[in-house]
């Protein structure tokens, strides 16, 4: 038996009264496992499963939630950022730095009573860091286009349609230094958050295989 920290992702039923449930685990990054529970997505489990025959044996709350789950705002950011680990990490092998760095935001997040539109912008940017994908935003100039198939700043028109203009590429780059102590101080519409969230939904489908569309993301446009 292996014991491990889990932030469940996704489940789904399977045959039998089980389910398939998908996770992303400190030690051994993302897992599948059969189990007999259906489980809250973005739920922290202490999970002890059967390595060889990838069955949970038990599972039991780990950081027990005090508002995120009950708060219909943050319920649907918090089921956008499952639909989206879901894809972004599918493949993910170890990643305890990554881990880590969600647990924390989650916690954040249901800690957190005002100002928190914006978190699932700082998230998908600071994801990207863990697993490789962010630009370097110190070569950025004002004169730059950002090339989102490259992920690099340029200062030539790159020759396909993917790229931000000079104007967005700003924005881009202030957007990537924002954190969720500072996120507040962006003030976004909604139709600006709207813009900024596809943008990056683009960039993870070019970077990321199989990223596909989010169903998830009306909710998001609606409340946000």
């Amino acid at each position: 038996m292996q014991k491990t920290e889990a932030i469940i992702i996704y489940s789904f039923p399977f045959k039998d009264k089980t389910y398939i449930l998908e996770v992303f685990t400190r030690d051994h990054g993302r897992m599948s496992f059969v189990t007999n529970k259906r489980m809250q997505p973005l739920s922290i489990m202490n999970i002890v499963y059967d390595e060889h025959r990838n069955k949970l044996s038990s599972a039991d709350i780990s950081y027990a939630y005090t508002d995120l789950l009950y708060n219909p705002h943050k319920l649907s950011i918090s089921f956008f950022v499952a639909e989206f680990l879901r894809y972004a990490t599918r493949n993910e092998p170890t990643n305890t730095p990554l881990y880590d760095y969600l647990r924390q935001a989650l916690e954040w997040l249901d800690i957190v009573q005002e100002s928190f539109a914006n978190f699932h912008l700082v998230l998908m940017m600071r994801v990207s860091l863990f697993l490789g994908l962010t630009p370097d935003i110190q070569r950025y100039e004002p004169t730059s286009y950002f090339d989102l198939r490259e992920g690099c700043f340029t200062e030539v028109v790159p020759f396909h349609n993917d790229y931000l203009s000079r104007e967005q590429s700003a924005v881009f780059v202030r957007l990537m230094r924002m954190n969720f102590s500072t996120m507040h101080l962006f003030q976004l519409n909604k139709d600006q958050r709207n813009i900024i969230t596809n943008l990056l939904i683009h960039y993870y489908r070019l970077h990321v295989p199989g990223f596909p569309e989010m169903k998830s993301l009306e909710v998001l446009r609606e409340l946000f």
